[in-house]
């Protein structure tokens, strides 16, 4: 009996990268009670709690907890108010954007959900491929009725910070709040061990959203969808959500 249950510590204590946004959140939870190494085990409480009795009992857990157990007083929480509750959460809609040199890509999320993705190709020409970019993300603004969006931040590339600038004015004009995410944060963020590469970050992307027959000009919309994830899941922590 010893030896399985020494297997079942095992194997809750091993890599974990989420297939499904699902599972991502359960990570994010697993990170912020500093647990990230079984987040495997709150993948399985995400299986038989809803996302709004996880949330409301990580919430008790941050506020209630005295000295450095708060994992302790959220699995005490969920113990003792059972499985219950409604998904009652709300779903922000939001434009995530990726920006390359040659591309500018964008995925459109409602809550977790990803509704939909474009991929524009740029022009040599850095004015046009600005006029373009600008054209674009207006396009995508009024198409889908996002009040926020998400934008990777872009840091020795006079190009991409051009076209970085040019997504951002475009969102504030039309009244759109901009979160600024590193896409290093998005990446050590997306499993554990972290990821080390971006490359790595869109097999896990392919795992939860496959796209078939996705052209390597095109890789860039799995980091929108990367990003989009990652700012969802972080606005679901909020504490006014």
């Amino acid at each position: 009996m010893t030896n399985i249950l020494n297997q079942v510590a095992e194997s809750l204590h091993s890599r974990f990268r989420p297939s499904s946004p699902d599972e991502y959140v359960a990570l994010r939870l697993a990170q912020r009670l500093g647990e990230p190494e079984v987040a495997a085990h709150y993948a399985m409480l995400a299986s038989q709690y809803s996302q709004t009795k996880l949330l409301c009992a990580y919430r008790h857990a941050v506020t209630a907890a005295h000295g450095d157990r708060p994992a302790r007083v959220f699995h005490d929480y969920l113990s003792a108010h059972g499985t219950n509750g409604n998904n009652g959460l709300p779903h922000p809609r939001l434009l995530s954007v990726r920006i390359e040199r040659r591309t500018v890509a964008v995925a459109v999320f409602c809550g977790l959900h990803l509704e939909g993705r474009r991929v524009l190709q740029l022009s040599s020409d850095p004015v046009r491929a600005e006029a373009s970019t600008a054209a674009f993300i207006r396009e995508a603004l009024s198409e889908n009725d996002c009040p926020s969006a998400a934008v990777e931040s872009v840091s020795g590339d006079v190009r991409r910070a051009i076209l970085y600038a040019t997504v951002v004015e475009q969102c504030r004009a039309t009244g759109v709040s901009v979160w600024e995410i590193s896409g290093r944060t998005v990446v050590e963020t997306l499993a554990y061990p972290p990821l080390k590469s971006r490359a790595e970050l869109r097999e896990v992307m392919l795992q939860m959203w496959p796209v078939p027959g996705l052209k390597q000009s095109q890789m860039c919309a799995l980091d929108a969808f990367a990003l989009g994830l990652y700012v969802q899941t972080e606005r679901l922590f909020a504490a006014d959500n």
